[in-house]
């Protein structure tokens, strides 16, 4: 719906999407070979004889070394075929109602919804666990790194659904001042691979302010608060056997500050910007730990 130039005669904003992506991958090594050599001496008071060959390592006693191979090192992830699919798909609905049509003032609020799931169908059947299979397995995992269970106590794949609604406005306060302002609300949900239901939530307000003391010199102040939650990420490692995800994800909050000036004219164009962004419950996804968590603050 085109709308109009009055309150009462809004536009009217629909649409949808859908992507789907595949991406294959041959691992270039067996999970025999071997990715590192380290030097290692164990210390027979510590009990480190075997800690090498605990680990999925070879140990040679006359070099002092400790051979790690590609599936020690890295799990199924590392030397596993994979094919990888990422779905993304929503839509948006917005309406826009005019304020003032000479200064371009609008309100304009509207509904998300965005789904994403991701999934590895190279996995087989017989290192998955659905729930009732195994109805303590995934409650067995208890924190990072643990590889109980092997592994399989997951569903192969991860979905999040995010929903959220919106509000925002700019109104000119004067003729070189505009101020703009808006919130959203979202939720976040997430099922893990190990089949954890995560659900985080929160508001993002923001404020804007225009001033354009000359026809081509502008200067724009603006802050804005972020609330994200978790979502599928890390696909490669999605047959990694260690890799678990903290049952208590927090949101991760974002704040952001800007300032930026822009003058144009007919023989030169000159921008400049500057901003602080402070991040707080950070949601470490891609953690070499292994572990998906909120770093502290």
């Amino acid at each position: 719906r085109e709308g109009g130039s009055r309150f009462g005669d809004p536009k009217l904003k629909i649409n949808g999407y859908t992507s789907i992506r595949n991406v294959q991958i041959d691992p270039l090594f067996r999970p025999s070979d071997i990715a590192t050599i380290i030097p290692f001496t164990p210390n027979p008071k510590l009990g480190e004889e075997n800690e090498c060959v605990a680990q999925g390592g070879i140990y040679d006693a006359l070099k002092q070394t400790c051979s790690i191979t590609f599936k020690s090192l890295g799990g199924g992830s590392v030397v596993a075929n994979k094919n990888l699919f990422i779905i993304n798909s929503g839509f948006n609905a917005n309406v826009i109602h005019t304020i003032d049509h000479k200064n371009d003032n609008l309100l304009e609020y509207g509904l998300n919804y965005q789904n994403l799931t991701t999934f590895d169908k190279a996995i087989p059947n017989s290192e998955l666990v659905k729930p009732g299979d195994a109805p303590d397995a995934c409650l067995r995992v208890m924190g990072p790194n643990d590889p109980n269970m092997n592994g399989r106590c997951q569903r192969n794949g991860a979905t999040a659904n995010v929903v959220g609604v919106y509000a925002q406005a700019n109104y000119t306060l004067h003729p070189m001042v505009t101020l703009g302002a808006g919130t959203r609300y979202d939720v976040y949900t997430l099922v893990d691979k190990d089949w954890q239901l995560h659900v985080t939530q929160g508001f993002s307000p923001s404020v804007a302010l225009n001033v354009s003391p000359l026809e081509n010199l502008n200067f724009r102040l603006s802050y804005a608060y972020v609330t994200r939650g978790p979502m599928p990420g890390g696909l490669v490692w999605m047959r990694q056997d260690n890799l678990r995800y903290n049952r208590n994800l927090k949101p991760e909050i974002g704040q952001n500050a800007e300032f930026n000036t822009e003058y144009s004219s007919q023989y030169f164009d000159f921008r400049a910007a500057g901003f602080v962004q402070l991040i707080s419950n950070y949601i470490n996804q891609f953690s070499s730990t292994l572990f998906v968590t909120n770093l502290p603050s």
